[in-house]
């Protein structure tokens, strides 16, 4: 649909290429560097995905109590929703998943208090586990699931150790109220689970608000849908040339030069700055630079700016194509990445919890998830559309019709991502949105409209479910 000219005709003649604008020689020097860098950047996710976290026992803490008190408030939910959720979050046992999670956790890294969680969920599970002497959790889980009877006083310290030692979490909650149950404690044990309860209602709640909202962006994008395809509604919103007049040597060095100044900085910023420095959250924002710098200079000496090189100047009536695109896109996106993570479940395909999660979202202070949001929601999809689709995509079709040039730089962009094989699917089919959106109504602006939501709502989705937890 996206494509506005048939598949067999569209190798438009194109002007004459100018010679070449870049040196070969620097051209493939970044090359090179390019693929150093990326060598040294991938090494190390042939390890543990947890050692790329800062906070992996606190992230994983979070995300397990989190998930394991939503699915006790979902046991009073409509069986539709219940329905619902088990398609779209997998119907694996969660106990048994977290209980792998923590596993490898506690062979990975020295955790004591997540092998207290693990024990735990494997005595919730009905496999308890002979905790070591060393950690309190021995005393704490025979006063829960031990078969010896246990004095009412020794169970109220026990109660009292574990509400000074944990954190409130369904781990905690769980562990007072099996010990309350055990010495007829009523009290505690309803102060327990009415606080974990509590819990999940409260994120229940969210997510329902959360889910309505990308209901409305569906349903939308849907309308939107119907409407280009019976020729309803407009989708030219810009003038961009697609294929470009520039050279495809020149759009390979101008991308190539702009990764290398990407990595650089990154590089440059992690191995020059003190672990821990303000200026480290600010190097996401530099590494972009290199890229944009690049791009407006050759464009300026070609004697066209960004404006018109990549349509985000509207044409007449484009108003209306530009909102009608971003709805069928964002749509299309929320559409594709559903049915991705049913199809990935029903295959047995997991994504493991640590890959790609915004750990910063959760942990980081205010001012730090200031610039991260305007950073993710709003620098990075100005950045990567003008790499990826304006410069990358554009350039392949030079050489490519539509549909390989598409697949073929959207599986660039998604594996630049380094992503599992679920993430990988997932960011392939944004980045196959994005360059027929591009192609279709030639302008990025839909396309740097839609990942902007995109990557808006995953800040928003962990803001309010977790953080706020």
């Amino acid at each position: 649909m996206f494509e506005s000219v048939p598949e067999h005709a569209d190798h438009v003649p194109l002007p004459a290429p100018p010679s070449p604008y870049f040196s070969g020689w620097i051209t493939l020097l970044a090359t090179l560097l390019v693929a150093a860098l990326l060598g040294l950047f991938t090494w190390p996710l042939s390890s543990s995905p947890l050692l790329g976290l800062d906070r992996p026992e606190e992230s994983l803490e979070r995300l397990v109590s989190s998930e394991l008190d939503l699915r006790a408030a979902l046991q009073h939910a409509p069986t539709w929703e219940v329905a619902l959720y088990a398609l779209l979050a997998g119907s694996s046992d969660p106990i048994e998943e977290s209980i792998v999670w923590y596993e490898e956790l506690t062979e990975t890294l020295d955790a004591p208090r997540a092998e207290i969680y693990r024990h735990i969920l494997m005595a919730e599970a009905g496999r308890p586990a002979r905790a070591s002497p060393a950690l309190a959790s021995a005393e704490w889980m025979g006063a829960a699931y031990g078969e010896a009877p246990i004095e009412a006083d020794a169970g109220r310290t026990v109660i009292a150790e574990i509400r000074e030692r944990l954190p409130e979490n369904w781990f905690a909650d769980t562990l007072v109220a099996r010990v309350a149950a055990r010495i007829d404690d009523r009290a505690s044990q309803a102060q327990a689970e009415s606080a974990s309860a509590a819990r999940g209602a409260s994120l229940l709640r969210r997510l329902r608000v959360l889910g309505a909202g990308q209901g409305l962006l569906l349903a939308l994008g849907l309308a939107g849908l119907a409407a280009v395809l019976t020729r309803r509604a407009p989708v030219a919103v810009g003038a961009a040339s697609v294929p470009p007049t520039w050279p495809f040597g020149d759009g390979y060095a101008l991308f190539i030069r702009g990764v290398a100044g990407l990595l650089g900085v990154g590089i440059a910023a992690g191995a020059l700055l003190p672990e821990g420095s303000a200026l480290l959250h600010l190097a996401g924002v530099a590494s972009g630079i290199p890229m944009l710098w690049w791009t407006i200079r050759y464009l300026s000496v070609r004697g066209r700016g960004p404006a018109a090189a990549f349509g985000l100047r509207l044409i007449a009536d484009g108003g209306s194509g530009l909102v009608t695109a971003i709805c069928v896109v964002i749509a299309l996106g929320i559409a594709g990445d559903g049915i991705i993570t049913v199809v990935a479940g029903t295959l047995g395909l997991h994504t493991h919890w640590a890959d790609g999660f915004p750990e910063e979202i959760l942990w980081d202070p205010g001012w730090r998830l200031v610039i991260g949001t305007i950073d993710g929601g709003l620098w990075t999809p100005v950045v990567e559309e003008i790499a990826f689709r304006g410069v990358l995509y554009a350039t392949l079709r030079r050489v490519m019709r539509v549909t390989p040039a598409v697949l073929c730089s959207a599986a660039i962009f998604a594996a630049a991502h380094g992503y599992g094989p679920v993430g990988f699917t997932s960011a392939l089919w944004s980045g196959i949105l994005w360059a027929a959106a591009y192609e279709r109504t030639k302008s990025l602006l839909p396309g740097i409209l839609a990942h902007a939501v995109n990557n808006l709502m995953v800040t928003v989705t962990y803001l309010w479910l977790y953080r706020a937890s």
